[in-house]
């Protein structure tokens, strides 16, 4: 309460925002029991912590690694279920393995990018092939379950293999992941690093020139994503109990990641967080209400609602609201 007091303006806002969505989120279960709208919340808050996750290389730094929302997603979701279908691991030993390979995978890229200056759109595209390479790749490959992928061994309820019957465990431990994901944003663009990570996302050239080491804090925000990224594949596959390449690896998941992002506001703590709460269940619902109508249809309705969105509001729909609280903020003062 004493930090929160501290806060001022919009500060103040964006915070209790938060903090009123993950309550919502939190009592979800108690006010719904449809099977089907407790799943969509389930995969709301997976699709909000992956774009949190997104949002500190892509929002904060400032980096077209468009591909990357999969590739760590897709190698974490891998990691942990090779571990446990192959080695019968504990998801949480895999989640922890998934991780630590995601986040040395995510160095290698930094370090690969960095050497060879691929920046701007030729990084979207790099990252997008990249992402799509590994999905080949991991469907030739017998050992990895090729292009059938696997299917999650189903127990009863269990802690250690991190299996539940009903949804609301995973929607628990989905919404501790995302709160988690969000206070350590929010310390992040707070602190030094995050100064800098908006030195290099408006101008990187300028920012190495007044002495920021922009290769290292390029790099800590690839580490950051890579990492987060591969522990949300691991709920997710445990979740939905079947992975294969082009699911995990496919374009159509990646702009499902990066898209609430864009829409709710990039390089914005609230905005991810916003943006899936709006665009998932949308989603989902015009697909259920309209995807039997023609084919197809459903997804010309929610494109049509996201490019009207993306055209009215450019800054999101946080950059929106911060216009807007800014407006009154400077008719009050005078």
């Amino acid at each position: 309460m004493k930090l929160f007091s501290k806060l001022k303006g919009w500060d103040r806002i964006e915070v209790l925002s938060i903090i009123v969505i993950l309550i919502l989120f939190a009592l979800t279960p108690v006010f719904i029991r449809n099977p089907f709208y407790l799943n969509m919340v389930v995969v709301t808050i997976l699709y909000a912590y992956m774009s949190s996750s997104w949002n500190i290389l892509g929002g904060f730094a400032g980096q077209l690694f468009l591909g990357g929302g999969v590739i760590f997603f897709g190698i974490g979701a891998y990691t942990s279920t090779v571990l446990l279908v192959r080695y019968n691991v504990s998801p949480w030993l895999g989640m922890a393995a998934a991780a630590l390979i995601c986040t040395i995978v995510a160095f290698f890229l930094a370090k690969l990018t960095l050497r060879y200056s691929i920046r701007g759109d030729y990084l979207a595209l790099f990252s997008v092939a990249l992402s799509q390479a590994l999905a080949l790749l991991i469907t030739n490959i017998a050992w990895l379950g090729g292009s059938f992928g696997f299917i999650l061994p189903i127990t009863n309820d269990s802690f250690v293999l991190m299996t539940w019957s009903g949804r609301e465990p995973f929607l628990y431990l989905a919404l501790g992941m995302l709160s988690l994901n969000v206070i350590l944003a929010y310390t992040l663009k707070n602190m030094k690093i995050g100064k800098y990570w908006v030195a290099i996302r408006e101008n990187d050239v300028a920012a190495e020139a007044l002495g920021v080491d922009t290769a290292r804090y390029k790099t800590m925000a690839m580490l950051l994503t890579g990492a987060l990224g591969g522990m949300g594949g691991t709920v997710y596959a445990l979740y939905t109990t079947f992975i294969d390449p082009f699911l995990v690896f496919g374009l159509p998941l990646n702009f499902e990641f990066i898209l609430p992002v864009l829409a709710g506001g990039k390089g914005t703590v609230l905005g991810p967080l916003l943006g899936a709460s709006i665009l998932k269940p949308l989603s989902e619902l015009v697909r259920t209400y309209f995807g039997q109508a023609r084919a197809g249809l459903y997804l010309m309705i929610y494109g049509a609602l996201l490019i009207i969105v993306i055209i009215r509001l450019p800054a999101g729909v946080v950059g929106a609201m911060r216009q807007w609280y800014d407006k009154r903020a400077r008719k009050n003062v005078l």
